[in-house]
């Protein structure tokens, strides 16, 4: 055999089984490649929808079931209730709104306890045995419930009294917007929300401060509630900015204060000294108030200069205390008295 043809021989014999597999294995990587870029470009035209066909999964691969939502209550929980008379409406109403936007669409018996769990000291002693009369009944209802708290702790006298307070409120030293403030709340107590306008003009009219219903006496009167509370705030804004002003300019418009001017005391000896109109003045000055007692009417925000809590300071009609005089002055004082005397006796002798 001749030695040039052995190679050749070699070079067609075919090849070992392990490189054939791996030949394979490569030729059908590529293919399922070339599908993957085949499925991109048909994804990104706006072809069918991209689903991987690989053996090993990632994280994006996956399906995943969709889980149910939990609902989310829309408003906060309702506070618990121990039987104070005074929180019993508003907790009522917080309860009336929980139910009818968090708990609408939910049983019967479910609204039920949800209201008699948040119920807590005296008031679930209150209606525990109307409770276990009524359970598993037709008359297991949070109205039900509701109207045995109303018995128990509802004021059935408050629109009552509301009215006749009414007809008795005064303005007196308040600012207007205070006044409205406590006539609307106790109007609403009265169950006044749905009276006429006149008529809530007339009580409101009653309760005015003269300096208040004088300056609006030129002014024509609003037809309706709301304008005509509008109008009470407009002018008494411009009284209170015009009485600061005045308080401002006070002390400039009353002129200069005349110390030489003396005012003689009825019955007064000739040696004695006589009372300078200054002294008048100061006579009329709110006394020395200490460090100590400023800052208490500070913090209970009263005037600091009088100590009243209807105004303060800027609007107070007492002038501005004077710090006391001392030492100086009662020597002077009282080496004056001696001259004063010691020329007396001179003359007597």
């Amino acid at each position: 055999m001749d030695p040039q043809a052995a190679p050749q021989a070699a070079s067609q014999a075919p090849p070992p089984e392990w490189a054939a597999q791996l030949y394979q294995l490569v030729q059908a990587q590529n293919q399922r490649m070339e599908s993957l870029e085949q499925q991109l470009r048909e994804q990104q035209n706006g072809g069918s929808t991209f689903t991987p066909e690989t053996a090993a999964t990632t994280n994006e691969d996956i399906v995943r079931e969709p889980t149910a939502v939990r609902k989310k209550n829309k408003l906060p929980e309702l506070p618990e209730f121990s039987g104070k008379r005074v929180e019993f409406r508003p907790w009522l109403t917080q309860a009336k709104a929980k139910l009818s936007i968090d708990k609408d669409d939910e049983p019967e018996d479910v609204r039920f306890w949800y209201v008699h769990s948040r119920l807590r000291g005296t008031a679930l002693a209150q209606v525990s045995a109307w409770v276990d009369a009524v359970t598993s009944t037709d008359k297991m209802t949070t109205e039900g419930l509701f109207n045995q708290l109303r018995a128990a702790y509802d004021d059935n006298d408050a629109a009552e009294r509301a009215s006749r307070k009414l007809s008795q409120m005064r303005q007196g030293s308040k600012s207007f917007s205070a006044f409205l403030a406590e006539f609307d709340r106790t109007l609403l107590d009265a169950g006044g929300i749905s009276w006429e306008d006149q008529a809530k003009k007339t009580f409101l009219s009653n309760g005015l401060s003269y300096e208040l219903q004088n300056a609006i006496v030129a002014s024509p009167i609003p037809k309706t509630y709301k304008e005509y509370c509008t109008l009470l705030h407009t002018v008494s804004t411009n009284l209170e900015a015009l009485q600061r002003r005045k308080g401002r300019d006070g002390s400039a418009a009353s002129g200069p204060t005349r110390t030489a001017e003396t005012v003689p005391v009825e019955g007064a000896m000739d040696w004695e000294p006589t009372v300078t109109a200054a002294a008048a003045v100061r006579a009329q000055r709110a006394p020395w108030v200490s460090q100590e007692t400023l800052n208490k009417r500070r913090e209970a925000g009263r005037c600091l200069r009088c100590g009243e809590n209807e105004h303060f300071v800027r609007e107070c009609t007492l002038l501005p205390a004077m710090r006391p005089k001392q030492g100086k002055k009662r020597t002077m004082t009282a080496a004056a008295t001696v001259e004063v005397e010691s020329s007396e006796e001179s003359e007597n002798e």
